[in-house]
């Protein structure tokens, strides 16, 4: 699936404003990640960490791998 403002080219995706604009912005929305992740309470940060784990490992076996 392309993103707005992306074209495919070979197997590599590349955006019209350049890979410098792409790293720049994903750059920024890390920080802006992490800021967030940071002012969220112990219960929040609790909930994150749990969803992620979900996402990344589905299953309750793969879980306790």
């Amino acid at each position: 699936m392309r993103g707005i403002g992306e074209t495919m080219q070979g197997d590599q995706r590349e955006s019209e404003t350049g890979p410098a604009s792409d790293l720049a912005s994903a750059a920024d929305l890390v920080c802006r990640t992490v800021r967030a992740i940071d002012a969220c309470g112990m219960t929040e940060v609790d909930v994150l960490l749990s969803d992620l784990l979900c996402a990344a490992w589905p299953t309750s076996r793969a879980q306790s791998q």
